[in-house]
């Protein structure tokens, strides 16, 4: 398993458990419909993206082995199965990391999550993979971006605040984000949990 997979395993084990010291903060019996399927929602989304970093990191793995064979000019039809499936997990997660973002922000515990931006995640997501920018060519989301991704991404979006750098980088920017939003929210409910002894 990849070093950097290790990493985002264990980045979305904290984010997870961190969701969990957030819930333990509130009485859940007085929550809506809404913040019950949002929290339904939210604990799904990480247990989706644990599965989803696996099978990337297997796909990758077995993608990237092709370029140590000698005179690897060329993929064979197996080696594009594992091309193939790394860009279709990749998506994936970008997909799934922006669901969580979205359910998050929405109705259910928008006040708590409301700082959770997610801009280049976003950007990724919106313009690159589900609504391509007439201005990006088609290639930069092609067959080899799911490997190039592990190194860094070749996007170079107009915006230069916004930038792919690759799979892994942009996984750990989203964990380190989210992972930020959600001590500062369970600092404020510990907080306002807290008796004022004044």
């Amino acid at each position: 398993m990849h070093k950097q997979t290790i990493k985002l395993l264990r980045m979305n084990e904290v984010a997870d458990e961190l969701f969990e010291e957030f819930l333990n903060t509130h009485d859940e019996s007085t929550f809506s419909p809404m913040q019950i399927s949002s929290r339904n929602a939210i604990q799904t989304s990480f247990s989706n993206l644990d599965y989803i970093i696996k099978l990337f990191d297997q796909s990758h793995v077995k993608a990237i082995g092709h370029f140590k064979k000698p005179n690897s000019s060329s993929f064979s039809g197996h080696d594009l199965d594992f091309v193939a499936q790394t860009r279709v997990h990749a998506e994936s997660f970008y997909c799934e990391a922006h669901r969580l973002k979205n359910v998050m922000t929405d109705k259910g515990f928008k006040a708590c999550f409301k700082r959770l931006k997610l801009r280049n995640l976003t950007f990724i997501r919106n313009h690159i993979i589900e609504h391509p920018c007439v201005d990006l060519s088609s290639s930069l989301w092609g067959s080899m971006i799911g490997i190039r991704m592990f190194v860094g991404g070749p996007i170079k979006p107009s915006n230069p605040e916004i930038t792919d750098k690759g799979f892994y980088p942009n996984a750990i920017e989203f964990y380190d984000e989210l992972i930020e939003v959600l001590r500062t929210a369970n600092s404020i409910a510990i907080g306002a949990s807290k008796p004022n002894t004044k």
